[in-house]
C-alpha cells in the first residue's frame, strides 16, 4: 500500500515537472501565428488607407450631385419638421379664417338711421333724431357715442370737426331691437358760442339757396359678446328741393364724405402682455 502511494505520488511529480518543462519553451508555432496575424492586419490598414485616399481622390474629381444631402438621415428629419410646422401653420390659419367668419355672423351689428328732418323757423329749436337699431345676433354693449348735428357751408371738411353731444343710449340694446329715438339740437357749425342754437334768417335764406347744408355726423363705440370692440362712424347731408314760395318740396339724408366717414372698424385691443407691462409702469412710476 505505502509502495502504491509513493508510485502514485512519483508519477505526480513526474507530470508537474514536464509541464513545466513545456511552458518554459518558446512556442515556435505560436509565435508564427502573430506574426502571421500582424503581417495581415497591417496589410490590411494599409489597403484601407489605400481604398480612403483613392475614395477622396474620387470624390475630389466627382462634383457631389443635387441629392447627395438627400442620402443622409439628418436632412429628412429636418425636412419632416419644416412640413409639420407648415402644416401646423395652415391649419391655424384655417381655424382663424372659421372663428372670424363665425364672429361675423353672430356679433351684434348697430346702424344708424336719421329720421325725417323738417326746417322750422328763426324763434323754434331745430332737431335732428335718429334711431339706433341692432341688427345683429348677439347683444351689444355701449361704451361712448359722439354727435354733431349742425349748419354748415356745401362743402365742408368734416374731418376735424368738433362733436360735443352725447348720444343717449341704453347700456345694453339686445338682438333685432331698437333704442328709443334720440334727438339731437342742430347747431351752427361745430364751435360752440352763445348763440349756437339760434338760427337766423340769413341762414335759413343759405339753406333754401343751396349754400349750405344741414349735417349729421358722429360715432357709436360698443363692445360684443365674443370681448371685441368695434367704432362706428356716420356723416349724413340733408339736402332739399324748395318750391318757389320757399317751402320744402322734398328732403332726404344722404351719406357725406370719404367713404370711412360712414363705416364700421374694429379696435384692436392691446394684448395682455402689454397691459401687464402697462400696470407693471403705473406701478413703477406712479403719478404724483
Amino acid at each position: 500500500m505505502k509502495l502504491l502511494v509513493l508510485a502514485v505520488l512519483l508519477s505526480v511529480a513526474c507530470l508537474l515537472a514536464v509541464a513545466g518543462s513545456v511552458s518554459g519553451q518558446p512556442n515556435q508555432a505560436t509565435d508564427d501565428k502573430q506574426h502571421h496575424a500582424e503581417n495581415r492586419t497591417q496589410a490590411v490598414r494599409v489597403s484601407d488607407h489605400e481604398r480612403a485616399a483613392q475614395h477622396t481622390r474620387e470624390t475630389d474629381n466627382d462634383p457631389p450631385h443635387w441629392y447627395t444631402p438627400l442620402k443622409r438621415p439628418e436632412w429628412w428629419l429636418v425636412g419632416f419638421g419644416f412640413g409639420a410646422v407648415i402644416v401646423a401653420w395652415r391649419t391655424l390659419n384655417a381655424i382663424n379664417r372659421q372663428v372670424a367668419t363665425f364672429i361675423s355672423k353672430e356679433r351684434g351689428r348697430l346702424a344708424v338711421e336719421l329720421q325725417p328732418f323738417e326746417l322750422r323757423g328763426t324763434n323754434e329749436l331745430w332737431q335732428a333724431g335718429l334711431l339706433v337699431t341692432n341688427h345683429g345676433s348677439t347683444k351689444v354693449f355701449i361704451e361712448n357715442t359722439g354727435y354733431l348735428p349742425c349748419v354748415e357751408k356745401s362743402k365742408w371738411n368734416t374731418e376735424n370737426a368738433a362733436i360735443h353731444l352725447v348720444i343717449v343710449l341704453p347700456k345694453v340694446i339686445a338682438p333685432d331691437q331698437t333704442a328709443p329715438r334720440f334727438d339731437g339740437p342742430v347747431q351752427q357749425g361745430d364751435k360752440l358760442h352763445l348763440h349756437t342754437w339760434d338760427m337766423s334768417q340769413e341762414i335759413i335764406d343759405a339753406i333754401r339757396s343751396g349754400k349750405k347744408y344741414v349735417f349729421a355726423l358722429g360715432y357709436i363705440q360698443y363692445g360684443d359678446v365674443f370681448g371685441n370692440t368695434w367704432r362706428l362712424r356716420f356723416s349724413r347731408q340733408w339736402r332739399a328741393s324748395f318750391q318757389p314760395d320757399g317751402t320744402i318740396w322734398h328732403g332726404d339724408w344722404s351719406d357725406y364724405g370719404p367713404p370711412e366717414a360712414n363705416s364700421e372698424c374694429q379696435i384692436k385691443q392691446p394684448s395682455r402682455l402689454v397691459k401687464l407691462w402697462r400696470k407693471f409702469q403705473k406701478g413703477l412710476f406712479p403719478q404724483p
